[in-house]
């Protein structure tokens, strides 16, 4: 069982760190740039502001769900993903599980405080195309999905199984 205690403290030490790296940098960014303001930091990435309103990349930003709404759901979807994180088995699964939960309430939080996420690092993949801009936040929520499928992919038990 003392395995199960570090799992858990694991958990909350990855949800935690994400949680204050991404607020941090939002306040940051906020304290930073105005409107319409950028800031080149390498070739093809800059700092900008965006707030945003709809859900993933910004799709259905003109949907009339109240941001209360939507930033109560990510919530509510964080403290679930946790019990499942500190209950899980697989200790990589679990932390996936914690930078998605993480990641969820620092965008839900920001719907809160702000009624839209916060969004500030703007990618160019080739010819002008940007990537939406995305957060500390966005970028835990990809880790922890990427972290959680290799995982159960390629080392789970039906994976290995058919070996």
């Amino acid at each position: 069982m003392l395995w199960l205690a570090h799992h858990r403290v694991l958990v909350g030490v990855t949800f935690v760190a994400v949680l204050v790296a991404d607020v941090a940098s939002k306040q940051w960014i906020l304290s930073l740039l105005g409107w319409g303001e950028f800031i080149d930091v390498v070739p093809r990435v800059r700092l900008v502001l965006v707030l945003n309103t709809g859900v993933s990349f910004g799709m259905a930003a003109d949907w009339a769900v109240p941001p209360w709404v939507l930033g109560g759901f990510a919530c509510v979807v964080g403290v679930g993903l946790l019990l499942w994180a500190t209950q899980h088995a697989q200790l990589w699964q679990a932390v996936g599980l914690a930078l998605i939960a993480g990641g969820a309430w620092g965008n839900g939080l920001d719907r809160f405080f702000y009624g839209a996420v916060v969004d500030f690092l703007d990618v160019e993949l080739w010819n002008g195309y940007h990537w939406p801009a995305f957060n500390v936040a966005d970028s835990a929520i990809t880790c922890g999905a990427v972290l959680y499928l290799v995982r159960e992919l390629w080392f789970g038990e039906r994976a290995q199984s058919k070996l």
